[in-house]
């Protein structure tokens, strides 16, 4: 009996998983309907530039999709050509849209990231039950290293390779950070949260 209902857990466990994956990947692609729509909206683009613009993402997508799929890749490589696509994308469509409405698009990205980083801080302290000291003391280290790695990206008498390193060391001074305020019981909950996401 129980060599029948050990593979009929595990492919109830795997439609589960699948079946979280399909909701998670629909609302993923619901938010991103709604943003493209404010985005029409907010930058006041005419049709015109809107099909410019679906065809360009359309054509990242694909070549996303392409890179994502090749499995002779190296990460390094990956991360290579992610980026060359990402610029790609980023020039063509500067070729679409008037400065003013680069400088609209800017600024929204700005507030987005500000809104996600508040969500994900929200959804953190829950989980990890987290008191008001530790919120206060996390979200200033954070604006301290946001105001840091600004002032690298913004030094131009610095090296690009050097300015990867710098932030990236800020980072690793922010994860130790919060080991120092997080307690034992936290740490190990926030551990079991990374391994749950890989």
């Amino acid at each position: 009996m129980k060599k029948l209902l050990m593979p009929f857990s595990f492919c109830l466990l795997l439609i589960t998983t699948a079946t979280a994956q399909e909701k998670q990947d629909l609302q993923a692609k619901k938010h991103q309907q709604i943003d493209k729509k404010e985005l029409v909206q907010k930058l006041n683009l005419t049709e015109e530039q809107e099909q410019k613009m679906k065809a360009i993402q359309q054509e990242f997508g694909t070549k996303t999709k392409e890179l994502k799929s090749n499995d002779n890749i190296t990460r390094g490589d990956f991360k290579k050509q992610m980026k060359n696509l990402h610029e790609q994308k980023k020039s063509q469509l500067g070729t679409v849209l008037t400065n003013e409405q680069q400088q609209k698009l800017k600024a929204l990205k700005k507030e987005q990231h500000k809104e996600k980083t508040a969500a994900h801080f929200k959804k953190l302290s829950s989980d990890l039950q987290l008191n008001a000291q530790q919120q206060a003391s996390l979200k200033a280290k954070h604006k301290e290293i946001q105001g840091q790695i600004k002032a690298i990206r913004e030094n131009d008498a610095l090296a690009t390779n050097d300015k990867k390193e710098q932030v990236k060391n800020l980072h690793k001074q922010q994860k130790v950070f919060l080991q120092s305020v997080l307690t034992k019981e936290q740490t190990e909950k926030l551990q079991l949260m990374k391994r749950a996401k890989k």
